[in-house]
């Protein structure tokens, strides 16, 4: 005889903080021409980005495209295509190293816009703000479809990091010649008994034996000017993401090569973190010099760092994939722990720092630019980033409901759980829940207007432990 049933079934109760790991990256590259548009992206674009595009169609530009691996990337795209300047060899481009790098240290998944084919290899942009201008427009309006470049992530709210890795390449005013490499000539032939024949010595081949792109000082004030614009369109559309960007390599005379500390003077902004110095890999790419921009490795090692403990942990400490040494080396007095009262000059306060440390290169420091001690400290901005996260996903989950003593409890729940459970991982100072956070939602908070207008309003405060 059927009959009814029950079985006990035990329910996590345990909040979810919204992910801090996942990056978009903007930037020039092209897509294989045989990379098309499915039905999952179709979707995507048209529910997100208010954009029709046709499955089977070539994948178009600037639209915002999600990876979850390394490989699905590499397949689809003309990453290691780049031009270089008369040589019929081909380079890596900037934008597919930094992803590389991503996935390799650590990052699960990402957002990528590309914007057409990159700059050769060896030139310099003949007009760096137009181009600067299809990365990020001057003007955003409200009207989804028009949005370009970095405006995307004003439609990609689980976006957490922002990368610009051709940033560095926009802003190079030149490169510096290096020491010529010639093969050592094979010695004299004679005869000698059970001899071998020495092989001569290569060089390095191809795009490997090409100067670096390089910033003087002129170059360095646009690149601030650049990253001040990318801190203010954050600070503007999207409070809950971080931009990640390179600091460029100095040419000789410039004062940002004998103290990084200039390249970033007067910078200001809380939503950006600069990476420096270069890195080189154990297997270098096809890029000038065989050097990488530090900016991809760090958005996986915050990945790695916010998957495995936590937003609010610190990713210093952590040591990027496959690197053997840095270009340039910081100088030792910034490879130490700074004397009291000093703290602030010292390079680890103001840069993400790569250095030598124990016979490996190891991140020293994970900072924003800000000039304010408690949101210099990075995980900060990561943690309330997850918390804006979390306001805006309660208040799309709950815009339809009534105001009233119900929903601002719902709320005030909500971000208490979330907050203990915070405290309880060490995210926030306190000896109990009362000294870490408070949270108030209430008519104390609101005013009549607000309540007429459905606003509600809910008041939280924190103290971060950093």
């Amino acid at each position: 005889m059927y009959g009814l049933s029950f079985s006990e079934r035990r329910v996590d109760s345990r909040p979810t903080a919204p992910r801090a790991d996942i990056a978009l990256f903007v930037g020039w590259c092209d897509w294989h021409a045989s990379t098309r548009v499915d039905a999952e992206l179709a979707a995507f674009s048209e529910q997100r980005l208010a954009r029709t595009l046709a499955v089977g169609t070539p994948l178009p530009l600037d639209v915002p495209v999600p990876f979850d691996s390394w490989a699905q990337f590499d397949q689809a795209a003309h990453w290691r295509g780049r031009a270089v300047v008369g040589s019929v060899t081909r380079a890596d481009a900037s934008l597919g190293v930094a992803v590389r790098d991503f996935f390799a240290n650590g990052g699960e998944r990402c957002f990528i816009v590309l914007l057409g084919s990159p700059l050769a290899v060896g030139t310099v942009p003949s007009d760096p703000d137009a181009a600067f201008d299809r990365l990020l427009p001057a003007f955003v309006d409200r009207q989804r479809a028009t949005w370009r470049g970095l405006a995307h992530v004003k439609a990609l709210d689980e976006v957490a990091l922002v990368l610009a890795p051709d940033l560095p390449d926009l802003v190079a005013t030149g490169t510096e010649p290096l020491p010529p490499s010639r093969d050592e000539p094979d010695p004299p032939e004679v005869f000698i008994e059970c001899a071998t024949r020495p092989q001569p010595r290569t060089g390095d081949p191809g795009v490997l034996r090409l100067p670096a792109p390089r910033c003087d000082d002129d170059g360095y004030a646009r690149w601030r000017r650049y990253a001040q614009r990318i801190g203010a369109f954050l600070a503007q559309h999207r409070r809950d993401c971080m931009a990640l960007l390179a600091l460029p390599l100095p040419a000789r005379g410039a004062r940002a090569g004998r103290d990084a500390r200039n390249a970033v003077a007067g910078l200001n902004s809380s939503f950006v973190q600069v990476a420096y110095p270069w890195l080189r890999p154990v297997q270098p790419p096809r890029t000038a010099q065989g050097l990488v921009a530090p900016d991809g490795a760090l958005a996986g090692l915050v990945a790695a760092t916010c998957l495995a403990q936590g937003a609010f942990r610190t990713a210093a400490g952590r040591t990027p994939r496959e690197v053997y040494d840095v270009e340039p080396l910081p100088p030792q007095r910034e490879l130490v722990t700074p004397a009291a009262g000093t703290e602030v000059q010292a390079w680890t306060a103001r840069l993400s720092l790569f250095a030598p440390r124990l016979g490996r290169i190891e991140l020293l420091s994970d900072r924003t630019l800000s000039d304010r001690a408690g949101w210099r400290n990075a995980p900060v901005g990561r943690l309330m980033g997850q918390l804006l996260r979390l306001a805006r996903d309660l208040g799309e989950a709950l815009a339809f409901e009534a105001a009233g003593e119900a929903l601002f409890a719902a709320i005030r729940r909500r971000f208490e759980s979330l907050l203990t459970v915070l405290w309880q991982a060490g995210a926030l100072r306190g000896a109990n829940p009362a000294e870490a956070f408070g949270v108030r939602c209430d008519r104390s908070t609101m005013t009549r207007n607000d309540l007429d207008n459905g606003r509600v309003i809910c008041l939280v405060e924190f103290a971060p432990a950093y």
